[in-house]
């Protein structure tokens, strides 16, 4: 989705992220009106260098630390992304990362959660279920993430005893 907004405008009150990607234009008034509205995610997609220009910008304008501090700049993950397409999904990632975390329960009538066992030959999590890959080695059955794990542990079963 693509949004611009008005550097005038007020933030709707139920807005939860505001990504600032302007380059260069009307940032830092972007970027007060979302922390003034109390916007839990505020960020600015731009260069180290110029991010730190901005920034700079909002403390002569009068925006105190803590607010500043707030800010993601640069906005995203670092997972060293360049195209647009890697920027957007560092910057999501990092929204989906800084939101608040709340356990929704179960509905009723739903499945339980599946039981967890660990792979010897990875040490992969997998969910114990009729599809899971498995083998029985003494009595036990083992599961695995792949055929590939399944198969060096069937090669070598003392190489990954426990």
């Amino acid at each position: 989705m693509r949004a611009s907004v008005d550097p005038g405008s007020p933030v709707a009150p139920d807005t939860s992220a505001v990504v600032v990607a302007s380059h260069g234009r009307d940032e830092a008034a972007v970027l007060r009106a979302a922390l003034a509205a109390d916007v839990p995610y505020v960020a600015l997609v731009a260069s180290r260098k110029r991010s730190a220009g901005v920034l700079a910008e909002l403390t002569d304008l009068g925006v105190p630390e803590l607010q500043r501090k707030r800010i993601h700049a640069p906005a995203g993950l670092d997972i060293g992304a360049r195209t647009p397409s890697e920027i957007a999904l560092s910057v999501f990632a990092d929204i989906v990362a800084q939101r608040p975390r709340v356990h929704v329960p179960a509905p009723a009538g739903a499945a339980p959660e599946p039981e967890v066992a660990v792979d010897p030959v990875c040490g992969m999590d997998v969910a114990v279920t009729g599809a899971s890959i498995s083998a029985t080695h003494d009595r036990t059955t083992v599961y695995f993430c792949g055929t590939g794990c399944r198969q060096a542990f069937l090669d070598e079963p003392a190489r990954f005893a426990r």
